[in-house]
């Protein structure tokens, strides 16, 4: 039995001392496959990505309407790749531009189980814009997506900026602070996004939560105003720059809006509001100008509006294919000239309730007019403004019209 005792024993000591050097040598060869395989499987990522990266950048450059050059191959991730700098690059007619310094792609896999859809993640790290303001007022010039083909994929696209973006836009100098994420879902053709504009010199923010569809008009829009500076949006306004904007924003406001349906809640605050432009003969201004929204209606809450010598107050509401109901009284600052203008009825037929003085050197007393108009402006084959009872009297004058002004003048 000691013989056996021992022999034991020093089995277990020769075993003690084998087994160290045999993890050390099996995790060494565990090591070295498992790099081995991460090496082969990265190579066949970077070999597979640029068999696919011509392909890519046709397809997507020709949608955006911009060439797209996908940056370099950095190496996987969990789930997915990393890509280096990326950039979209001008045109001979659109010089707008978009880089990032890198981007990351991958797959959720849990996000994927509960939706029973593809969930695909892209972080866009560092990504600087330039937007160039064009002759029509456009910012950029999208491609021509071709018709037909394969159907697009049943995948959730979700993007994130990791960074603020910073997009600068030209020739205005304006400079914007961009936070975004969302998703894109392409087979079901439907789009969100929760973004923030801030100007980095404290000129206010606009936060926005989007949805819709890119098939049909369909948009639920939230937004947040916060101590705007209104001047920021004039590289916004359309058409030529020729419109000078100032005053201060804020207040929340949102809208529910499909080709059957318009819905909205809340409400915009503007001070000091001031607008310029060349049709005007002065700039128009107002103090204070509130506009509230509820359902379908949208009301201007009592303001005083101020234009060269001329002062007018208006109130109101519209209701979205409903009836409108808007006063407004006008008044000469320097001489007695006044008119009272009611707009009321339905929108697509709405009337013009007309009453004032004017007072004219030519004439012997005031110049008296009242009356009403008609306006179809909904209805193309009906375009015209219908007069009714228009009635222009001064001293020793009196003059009624009935009639139509459209293609052809008709008065009575």
């Amino acid at each position: 039995m000691r013989e056996l005792w021992g022999q034991s024993s020093q089995l277990m000591r020769v075993a003690r001392r084998l087994s160290k050097p045999l993890v050390l040598i099996s995790s060494a060869a565990v090591g070295v496959g498992t790099v081995l395989a991460v090496q082969s499987l990265n190579s066949t990522a970077e070999d597979l990505l640029g068999s696919f990266r011509g392909p890519l950048e046709q397809r997507i450059g020709a949608a955006l309407g911009h060439p797209l050059k996908i940056g370099p191959y950095k190496g996987l991730r969990p789930w997915g790749v990393a890509l280096g700098e990326t950039a979209i690059a001008p045109t001979s007619s659109d010089r707008s531009t978009i880089k990032l310094q890198g981007l990351s792609v991958h797959l959720d896999p849990l996000a994927s189980l509960r939706q029973w859809q593809p969930v695909v993640r892209l972080k866009l790290q560092g990504l600087d814009g330039v937007l160039d303001r064009q002759a029509d007022g456009r910012y950029w010039r999208f491609g021509d997506v071709p018709q037909g083909g394969d159907a697009p994929p049943d995948l959730d696209l979700r993007f994130e900026l990791v960074q603020p973006a910073r997009i600068r836009l030209t020739p205005s100098g304006e400079e914007i602070q961009l936070s975004s994420r969302g998703s894109v879902q392409i087979a079901q053709k439907r789009f969100t996004a929760m973004s923030r504009l801030r100007w980095p010199d404290g000129a206010g923010s606009l936060a926005l939560d989007v949805k819709g569809r890119w098939d049909r008009p369909e948009l639920v829009l939230s937004s947040r105003v916060r101590s705007l500076d209104l001047s920021r949006l004039e590289p916004f306004l359309p058409g030529p720059d020729a419109t000078e904007l100032a005053g201060e924003a804020g207040g929340d406001l949102a809208i529910r809006w499909t080709p059957d349906r318009f819905r909205c809640q809340g409400q915009l605050q503007v001070r000091d509001l001031e607008l310029q432009n060349t049709t005007l003969p002065d700039p128009l201004r107002s103090s204070a100008v509130g506009f509230s929204c509820r359902n379908d209606r949208l009301s201007l809450d009592p303001s005083r509006w101020r234009l060269g010598e001329w002062r007018a107050d208006a109130k109101g509401f519209l209701q979205v294919s409903g009836p409108v109901d808007l006063r407004i009284n006008v008044a000469s600052l320097k001489r007695k000239d006044r008119a009272q203008l009611r707009l009321d009825g339905p929108w697509s037929n709405p009337r013009w309730r007309l009453a004032g003085l004017v007072d004219l050197p030519e004439l012997d007393g005031p110049l008296r007019v009242q009356g009403q108009l008609r306006t179809p402006w909904t209805d193309p084959a009906f375009r015209q403004i219908q007069v009714q009872n228009a009635l222009i009297t001064s001293a020793g004058l009196r003059l009624r019209l009935d009639g139509t002004i459209g293609d052809q003048i008709d008065l009575r």
